[in-house]
């Protein structure tokens, strides 16, 4: 508060000697009053200042509150990038050595695909050749496929017209006595089968163009298939009157002699010669010439197959023979060829069908006439 200054009294005269007292006094209250409207004015400016001092106070807490809630969700962002920055290093390690891995395992791979590579060229080389000497060999094989035709034919002019080696006779009676009796049976046609069986129990010898059985090496030459490289003929007994244009076969001057009579065994087929065999001529001719050659050492009964073909049942008999007949979209499946149209030279499966029927009556009728007067000698 500003102190008042003292009135003085007023003193007497003329009014010459100063204001009055009273004059002074009031030029003082209203320089007081002047005084104290700039205070209120400048109070007043000063509480507005305070009022927003307060609100930009207020504003900033305001601000702070809300920086410290940004700066603890970015601290736990900050947690949770760096959890992931640890698992991505780790993950990273483990790239890098997977890499490391792939990259030697890679390396290993390119030194054996160089290798290969270079196997590969030398084996194609070596493949090459190998065509190439196939190719000539299958050039060989059909010239000489052709020589054995040649020869084949040729053969047939000079040796006997029949199956067996030369003119057969049905034996007298040579009091056969017998110290054994072997059976066998179910042979359906599979030549090969019967002559190991011949030959292993010492029944008979058996020779077959010429050659004795032993000298028959190779399997093959009874499993036909007719294939560019095939060296072998079709299954059939070679100049069947019953296939006037078959081509030549092997299976011709066939001689089976029954072995020392001193091992005298008396052999009893039971049935079932033939069947879905290939070579049923064959076994049938075989069967024929032991039963010719001693009377009593061999007798064949007669299987449901043969009564097929003694009774002059082609059509049951096509049909049981056309369920094995070669189907290249059954792998593994036993077959037969014999009634393939290039086998019987005709030109239908129907007709080749029938030439081989017509030719297995003829060897059937053969045995069984042969037997019948080979026991009126027995």
């Amino acid at each position: 508060v500003t102190k008042l200054p003292d009135v003085a009294p007023a003193s007497s005269g003329n009014g010459n000697g100063g204001l009055p007292p009273l004059h002074s006094a009031m030029n003082h209250i209203r320089r007081l009053r002047d005084d104290l409207r700039a205070i209120g004015e400048a109070g007043t400016g000063l509480g507005s200042e305070r009022d927003s001092a307060e609100e930009r106070e207020a504003q900033i807490q305001r601000d702070i509150d809300s920086t410290e809630s940004d700066v603890e969700g970015i601290g736990r962002a900050i947690a949770e990038l760096e959890a992931e920055l640890m698992e991505l290093s780790q993950r990273l390690e483990v790239a890098r050595e997977t890499h490391i891995g792939h990259s030697d395992a890679l390396r290993e791979l390119n030194a054996a695909m160089s290798r290969q590579t270079a196997i590969i060229e030398e084996k194609s080389g070596d493949l090459d050749r190998v065509r190439s000497e196939f190719e000539a060999k299958k050039k060989e094989v059909s010239k000489f496929r052709l020589e054995l035709v040649r020869l084949l034919a040729k053969d047939r002019k000079k040796r006997f017209a029949g199956p067996e080696n030369k003119a057969m006779h049905i034996a007298s009676d040579t009091e056969f006595q017998a110290d054994g009796l072997i059976s066998l049976g179910d042979v359906h046609g599979w030549a090969p089968g019967l002559f190991n069986y011949l030959i292993g129990n010492q029944l008979a010898d058996v020779s077959l163009c010429g050659f004795l059985w032993s000298q028959i090496k190779h399997s093959k030459h009874f499993k036909w298939r007719g294939s560019t490289t095939d060296f072998t003929s079709p299954p059939g007994l070679d100049g069947h009157p019953s296939r006037p244009n078959s081509p030549p076969t092997v299976f011709s001057r066939l001689e089976v002699v029954p072995a020392d009579t001193t091992r005298n065994r008396r052999l009893i087929m039971v049935g079932d010669l033939i069947d879905r065999g290939d070579h049923s001529e064959l076994v049938v001719e075989a069967v024929r010439q032991m039963v010719a050659s001693v009377p009593g050492c061999c007798f064949s009964l007669i299987g449901n197959h043969e009564a097929m073909v003694i009774l002059d049942l082609f059509e049951i008999w096509a049909s049981n023979e056309e369920v094995y007949l070669n189907d290249k979209s059954l792998p593994g499946r036993p077959f037969t060829v014999s009634h393939d149209p290039i086998v019987t030279g005709e030109t239908t499966l129907e007709g080749s069908m029938e030439m081989n029927f017509r030719a297995l009556r003829g060897s059937i009728g053969a045995l069984l006439l042969t037997q019948h007067f080979s026991l009126l000698r027995s």
